[in-house]
């Protein structure tokens, strides 16, 4: 073989290879967004009841921001999720409550003043990140 079939068999090959590497276009992903009707609690006696301890579902303490879902609503928001709320903030999804409708979130506030002033809100949720 002559140093010209050679370089050549070289390039041929190196073009070949080049070819195999698909070329993969990558879009970033929207984030999803849901409306849901919002209400709101603290972890106080009147809010979660007598038996309330002051723990999340998921065995985090229950003091500051977090989100609650119904059973059901854990496949749209999963426990561990992070969710933006508008009017709120962002927040871990990290309890699950028996009240809780499937279009419905509940949002944990430090105070009972605080959640009810909160009342009930339509709202725009948006899933900032999966666990």
């Amino acid at each position: 073989m002559s140093v010209r079939n050679l370089i050549a068999a070289l390039l041929a090959g190196a073009a070949l290879a080049a070819a195999e590497e698909p070329v993969v276009a990558t879009r970033a992903k929207k984030p999803r967004a849901l409306t849901l009707i919002a209400t709101a609690y603290c972890p106080c006696r009147r809010c979660c009841g007598p038996a309330a301890k002051g723990r999340t579902f998921t065995g985090r303490r229950a003091l500051g921001r977090g989100v609650a879902v119904s059973r059901g609503g854990r496949r749209a928001l999963p426990l561990g999720s992070r969710v933006r709320v508008a009017g709120y903030g962002t927040a871990r999804v990290d309890d699950v409550g028996g009240g809780i409708r499937s279009n419905q979130i509940d949002l944990r506030f430090a105070s009972h003043q605080r959640a009810r002033e909160w009342g009930k809100r339509r709202v725009r949720v948006i899933l900032v990140g999966k666990p």
